[in-house]
């Protein structure tokens, strides 16, 4: 299906990749369906740290989000069983976490959400934005200093 997106122009899309987010997002609670999209690299590589969260239902709905294990390989958001039970998780391969990012007008305060992680199970096609139970991962954590070390 043909499909205009915020970042990458008209794009086909089969319909096999389409992402079903049942409650949505908060604060996006009219798009439910979403492409999980990889930016290519100047090189024609893709850049597997970021992604765009790109809505099905809003061509300009679209969050970045980063896959923050392989850059904090320390981060394991605890989750409520509840919350992610509709998910299916069976097994580590077949689900994945991203955290959304924020990029404001000055880069310099970059931030990325560690607080609500985003689960996608693949195997399904269903995603959910989800509370992480660890008390001390922030809602803001600033990485723009720590993206230039690496």
């Amino acid at each position: 299906m043909k499909m205009k997106t915020r970042h990458f122009g008209e794009v086909d899309v089969p319909e096999d990749i389409i992402l079903s987010f049942d409650e949505g997002i908060p604060g996006f609670p009219n798009s439910k369906r979403f492409v999980l999209m990889e930016e290519p690299s100047r090189d024609g590589k893709t850049d597997n740290l970021f992604y765009w969260l790109q809505s099905v239902d809003e061509s300009d709905l679209a969050l970045m989000l980063m896959d923050v294990v392989k850059f904090m390989p320390e981060y394991d958001p605890s989750v409520n069983l509840d919350d992610v039970q509709d998910l299916e998780l069976l097994d580590s391969d077949q689900y994945f976490v991203y955290n959304v990012v924020v990029v404001p007008e000055d880069v310099e305060k970059m931030s990325v959400n560690l607080k609500a992680p985003i689960i996608i199970n693949d195997r399904i096609k269903k995603g959910k934005q989800v509370l992480s139970q660890n008390e001390d991962y922030a809602i803001k954590y600033f990485i723009y200093e720590e993206l230039n070390k690496k």
